[in-house]
């Protein structure tokens, strides 16, 4: 008899890699902004690190899903988010 195999599937592997045709990067969970990697003007290839927050007591960082320009950070270091807040404005 083979033995069971399991699979682990990170629900925030891929979080915001949709997101990039409505032009905005959402929190994943309730957390902490921590870093900001990018400013409003900032030009990012696809893949490239925008934010850092904690949740959970673990980092999350929330990435360019396409080539673009970051045209809005809307919150700073320290500031408290809510699941699914807007984080920053994104045109690919």
């Amino acid at each position: 008899m083979p033995a069971a195999m399991s699979t682990w599937l990170d629900p925030l592997a891929h979080a915001g890699e949709a997101e990039g045709k409505g032009g905005k990067l959402t929190a994943p969970m309730p957390g902490t902004v921590i870093a900001v990697r990018v400013e409003a003007g900032s030009t990012v290839t696809r893949g490239a690190p925008l934010l850092v927050m904690e949740a959970m007591k673990m980092e999350h960082t929330i990435c360019a899903p396409a080539e673009g320009v970051v045209s809005e950070v809307l919150y700073g270091i320290g500031e408290q988010v809510t699941e699914v807040a807007q984080l920053l404005a994104f045109s690919a």
